[in-house]
């Protein structure tokens, strides 16, 4: 999924998925985010299937960190994830724009995402459980993320939050943190 072929595409998981061995991946940053630029972001949907991904580290201080760096379609609803778990997640030293699930979302529906034992550590602006930013018709419905998030230097942080760091373009819907 991460090639550059994923636009527009549809995918739906069969079996959960453990990246606990991902540490030697992409020279030590561990996991890499799938679609990281912006121009070039994941568009299409992944149903989760009630399944779930298990241990996703990545130590990256580049823009656009989370599962998904950025997923954003043309339109409204140009991205749809849906009924996924992920749990363990721990991601370290990120640069601007990082959340749980993905760093940017736009045009995008998020529904019953649940995000556990998530460990953000040295944040910066627009972070968050499930989103850094949101943008054009994102909406954050049904889910919710657990853990906590920590900040890098508290003289440049701005937009940091439980569920999305900075989100003008979407409503945040029956989605709620626990820390």
């Amino acid at each position: 999924m991460n090639n550059g072929t994923y636009d527009k595409k549809h995918y739906r998981l069969g079996r959960s998925i453990d990246l606990t061995n991902s540490a030697s991946w992409f020279g030590g940053k561990w996991f890499n985010p799938v679609g990281r630029d912006i121009y070039a972001g994941f568009s299409g949907s992944l149903d989760g299937n009630g399944l779930e991904i298990q241990n996703l580290t990545t130590k990256s201080s580049e823009d656009y960190v989370g599962l998904f760096g950025a997923a954003q379609g043309a339109s409204y609803a140009g991205v749809w994830i849906h009924n996924l778990k992920l749990s363990n997640v721990l991601i370290q030293n990120p640069g601007n724009i990082s959340g749980g699930l993905a760093g940017m979302l736009g045009c995008a529906v998020v529904d019953g995402v649940e995000i556990s034992n998530m460990d953000m550590q040295g944040v910066k602006s627009s972070s968050g459980g499930i989103a850094g930013h949101t943008w054009y018709d994102t909406k954050i419905l049904y889910s919710k993320a657990q853990g906590s998030i920590s900040t890098a230097d508290t003289a440049q942080i701005s937009a940091i939050g439980g569920i999305a760091g900075y989100t003008p373009g979407g409503p945040l819907e029956l989605a709620y943190t626990e820390s």
